[in-house]
């Protein structure tokens, strides 16, 4: 996830924001990243973001392809709903939608960032 206003952070280290809390402090909820990331946009009006995925697939002749995914959207102020794996997912708002990424049924993710690129792994698999 990279929100534009903090510099794309977390970016490749969305996994892991939040450790060197946790480090400091094992006590800290095992969700500190979300609590982070809110802390860290709090008072900053420009709260865009974007998931992004990339599948990477290897053929036995060293040859190999990559796929994207993205999903834009912004961050909420607060968290939304039941707060689950992946946490960040529970202050995503999709674009074009009003609720968190944790929110959405199952169809609707079929056009979210992780899928496209799959999707589009599976058609090359496919055509090989």
């Amino acid at each position: 996830m990279f929100v534009k206003s903090l510099d794309n952070k977390p970016g490749v280290f969305t996994s892991r924001y939040g450790e060197d809390e946790l480090a400091l402090n094992p006590l800290l909820p095992e969700y500190q990243c979300v609590l982070k990331l809110l802390r860290e946009l709090k008072d900053i009006k420009n709260r865009d973001a974007v998931y992004r995925c990339c599948v990477t697939i290897m053929l036995p002749d060293g040859s190999f392809y990559q796929n994207f995914g993205e999903s834009n959207g912004t961050i909420a102020e607060n968290i939304i709903g039941e707060l689950t794996k992946p946490y960040f997912y529970s202050v995503f708002i999709l674009q074009g939608t009003k609720v968190a990424f944790s929110q959405l049924k199952d169809e609707e993710l079929n056009n979210t960032y992780r899928y496209q690129a799959l999707k589009e792994s599976l058609h090359l698999l496919v055509m090989k």
